[in-house]
């Protein structure tokens, strides 16, 4: 999913919000068309750079010329195929606009500078950090997060979560706020555990402990307490019953616990968490018409695949190479 740090990144989002000339207007309007889902991020990165408090420098045009001719000298020797999209517009668009160059580059620069520390596991991985504030924060697998360099006391903690995360987060004397930025909606938070997930097209928030407020990208705000549990429904999150919160957090033991679960969702669980294909056949729902039930050990891939097998002996799987055949 596109995101804003991609739009403020974009050569064409930049000749159209600089309006450099009627057809980059007109460009950028037809991929708006083509990818209707881009408009939240758009709209922040218009923000971003409405927002952005810089004083433009008048830059001498001898000072412009000069720069100019350095990027040229720098492309000399670069292959056709390391250079994208450089249209003649874009390159009269950097010589008439170098202020507005650098307002965007110092967007980007906010948006990027700013998580600058990160942190990431690899596929079957969980592991356990700790935060410049001494917060507890457990990623599943396959997850990053990334978080800015220094923590002031007094000042925003934010995070930005790409996977599934458990936090546990440490208050501070002056109740600063911890933010954790998903792609769908913000989860702010003084102190506090919660699990989230951001992958995949779903987010979702588990509030086991304290209280957080979930931001949407509209501005509306739900409040959580122990125990709830939200999720995007319908482009909007939205408090949904949970069975059973233990299925979510299970992954922090080493465990999947599964209940009712249809194959194809365990076979979807694999693959976010080992990184392999998965191919239910149709016999295996079949063969699970109750769907799967039972807590699992998740030490590795082929003790998770040697437990659903031993409980469900009618199940057949197999694996081969990167995919998993399950039937």
């Amino acid at each position: 999913m596109v995101n804003v740090n991609d739009i403020l990144q974009n050569q064409q989002f930049l000749d159209w919000y600089f309006k450099t000339s009627p057809e980059t207007v007109s460009d950028w309007e037809q991929i708006l068309n083509n990818h209707p889902d881009w408009k939240p991020a758009v709209e922040d990165a218009i923000e971003w750079l409405q927002n952005l408090q810089l004083k433009e420098k008048s830059i001498a045009q001898a000072q412009v010329e000069a720069s100019y001719s350095r990027l040229q000298q720098s492309l000399e020797g670069l292959t056709e195929s390391k250079v994208v999209n450089m249209r003649s517009r874009a390159i009269r668009w950097w010589m008439a606009s170098a202020a507005a160059i650098i307002l965007a580059v110092a967007a980007i620069w906010m948006f990027t500078g700013t998580k600058s520390n990160s942190i990431q596991t690899q596929y079957g991985e969980v592991s356990a950090k700790v935060l410049p504030d001494g917060s507890e924060v457990t990623l599943n697998a396959h997850t990053s997060i990334s978080y800015g360099k220094g923590w002031q006391e007094g000042n925003e903690r934010e995070v930005w979560l790409k996977g599934e995360a458990y936090f546990h987060v440490k208050k501070t004397p002056q109740k600063s706020r911890f933010i954790v930025h998903t792609d769908r909606f913000d989860i702010i938070v003084t102190g506090t555990q919660f699990n989230v997930i951001n992958r995949d097209g779903k987010t979702s928030v588990l509030l086991n402990e304290g209280s957080v407020t979930i931001k949407g990208k509209d501005g509306k705000e739900i409040k959580m307490v122990p125990g709830d549990y939200v999720e995007m429904k319908d482009n909007a999150p939205e408090k949904t019953p949970l069975p059973n919160a233990n299925s979510v957090t299970a992954w922090k033991d080493k465990k999947m616990l599964f209940e009712n679960t249809s194959i194809e969702n365990v076979a979807k669980m694999i693959e976010e968490t080992y990184g392999m294909k998965v191919q239910v056949e149709p016999s295996a729902s079949t063969k699970t018409p109750d769907g799967v039930s039972g807590v699992m050990s998740n030490e590795n891939l082929d003790v998770l695949l040697q437990a659903l097998q031993l409980l469900y002996v009618d199940l057949s799987i197999e694996k081969k190479e990167d995919t998993i055949i399950i039937k």
